[in-house]
């Protein structure tokens, strides 16, 4: 009985440490202006979240993180880990004329994941930097960005609309050309291919 237990718990062992050996995936959503019961896994029934219930369901969610009130100083903290204060993000959001972003001195959480063999992609908002290539995402540890770099775009024309009209889709540093309009769509069929 004692030789049963022992081959047990040596396979017990072996298994969970070749479970453990593996990097788990995971995937981390930022929201803007979505509440705390706009999610049904907390139990809103005013707009059904099947996929995210889904995913809360199956892995494993953070609770406990504290978010500025506009997009882009929540977006630096989560990029860094670090207050927006010490971002120099706290004040405001970024619009199209503006030539600053999260200082390139600051190390993205993309980058040290790249570090630890992860593969990084990023879909949708940016908006911690674009006015030069360096700021971008596939400069701050992405392998792939496909989405818009501003604060805001028309999900018709995919244009932003911050005194200045253009369009701001990107598929990594290339702009989604005309054939982009009127299609809402465009994530989906990228998600597929």
């Amino acid at each position: 009985m004692k030789a049963i237990l022992w081959q047990i718990f040596l396979v017990v062992s072996l298994v969970g440490q070749t479970l453990c050996a593996e990097k788990p995936n995971f995937v981390i959503i930022v929201a803007d202006d979505l509440g705390w019961n706009d999610v049904s896994f907390h139990g809103s029934d005013q707009i059904p979240t099947p996929n995210i219930d889904k995913l809360a369901k199956e892995g494993i969610i953070l609770n406990n993180y504290y978010v500025a009130p506009i997009c882009s100083p929540s977006r630096s903290a989560i990029m860094t880990g670090r207050y927006p204060i010490h971002t120099g993000m706290q004040v405001s959001t970024i619009f199209a004329y503006d030539t600053w972003g999260v200082s390139l001195n600051e190390t993205f959480l993309p980058e040290i994941l790249k570090e630890q063999g992860y593969a990084t992609h990023a879909i949708g908002k940016w908006h911690v930097g674009m006015f030069a290539k360096e700021y971008t995402p596939t400069y701050r540890g992405f392998d792939s960005f496909y989405g818009y770099y501003l604060g805001k775009a028309d999900y018709w024309d995919h244009s932003n609309n911050e005194k200045y009209w253009g369009l701001d889709l990107h598929d990594n540093l290339e702009v989604s050309g005309p054939d982009v309009i009127a299609h809402y769509s465009l994530l989906k069929s990228k998600l597929v291919s």
